[in-house]
């Protein structure tokens, strides 16, 4: 259930998954994640940040492409990435936004 809202407008979800999900087989978690986004041809931003790998990105392009979401990879890499005007408009009509695994100190 989401937090009370302070301001009206829509509140969402935190949904913490531990890292590691199965993104190739079943993709249960994954799909979890797109029903609560509003189903099929929800709009995700998927940031990978945190993750090292150049790949990994294009992993939730495809992980979730298959169950039949939308995705933007917004990979903030420096401050200045989160001055983005066309990032955070990606943001803002996101349906869901996923952060993916790593060192979440790059966060």
């Amino acid at each position: 259930m989401p937090s009370p809202e302070v301001t009206k407008g829509t509140r969402g979800f935190v949904i913490p998954i531990g890292g590691a999900e199965d993104k190739l087989a079943d993709r249960q978690v994954l799909r979890r994640f797109i029903e609560v986004c509003g189903g099929s041809g929800a709009r995700v931003a998927v940031i990978p940040t945190a993750s090292q790998e150049a790949s990994t990105g294009d992993r939730y392009i495809q992980a979730f492409g298959a169950i039949g979401a939308s995705v933007e990879v917004l990979d903030y890499r420096t401050r200045a990435d989160a001055e983005r005007e066309d990032w955070f408009a990606e943001l803002e009509s996101a349906d869901g936004i996923f952060l993916t695994g790593g060192n979440q100190l790059r966060l």
